[in-house]
């Protein structure tokens, strides 16, 4: 039997006004069981909706946050090739410039070149004109002296007398003088007629130079 049953046949026995109150009663604890255990019921419901929609919101935040890395990702990725895509085309249009200057400026070298080959050409045969008149002028020249000279005697030229005056180095220092070059004492004997090489046709050392200027 189950409590009731035994409340109920023990309240039978009773004044059933009694029974009456007391089965009230009874009612009233079952409907509090039963509406307390309704409202846990509801709380856990409320709670597992709560934890279910926490979860979602945190499934959805992940969602959005993966998605939002994808997107950065594949941006940057993107800018990476456009970036590299970019690179390419200027490195291609640096070359394509670079041959056309290089071409244009084989061109114009050979253009250049055949301008320099006919100026040289003509340059040539202009030359090449004279050189053939000069000859001729020349030989018709030594012609002309060979028969002026035939009948004239070789009179040897009369020694340059030297005057102290005009050799005005005679009478510089030694240090001085020796500070000539050689090239200005050759040059200094030579306009005064004096010899200026050897009997094998060398050329005076520098001491021998001054000692020729000093003895003029």
């Amino acid at each position: 039997k189950t409590v009731n049953e035994e409340v109920t046949q023990m309240l039978m026995e009773r004044d059933p006004a009694d029974v009456e109150r007391v089965l009230e009663l009874v009612k009233e604890i079952d409907e509090e069981r039963r509406l307390a255990k309704l409202k846990v019921e509801q709380e856990l419901e409320k709670k597992r909706e709560a934890e279910a929609k926490k979860l979602a919101e945190s499934k959805r935040k992940q969602e959005e946050e993966r998605a939002k890395a994808e997107a950065e990702l594949a941006k940057k990725v993107a800018e990476k090739e456009e970036a590299a895509r970019k690179t390419l085309e200027a490195k291609k249009k640096a070359e394509k410039e670079e041959s056309e200057r290089m071409a244009k400026e084989v061109e114009a070298a050979q253009a250049e070149a055949e301008v320099a080959a006919k100026k040289s050409k003509g340059t040539e045969s202009k030359k090449a004109s004279t050189t053939k008149k000069s000859t001729k002028t020349k030989k018709s020249s030594l012609k002309k002296k060979k028969k002026s000279t035939k009948n004239v005697v070789d009179v040897p030229a009369p020694p340059v007398a030297t005057t102290a005056s005009e050799n005005e180095w005679a009478s510089l220092a030694d240090s001085t003088l020796k500070r000539k070059t050689i090239a200005q004492l050759i040059e200094y004997l030579t306009e005064r007629g004096v010899p200026v090489t050897d009997d094998s046709g060398q050329s005076l050392k520098k001491a021998d130079l001054l000692e020729a200027v000093k003895s003029m």
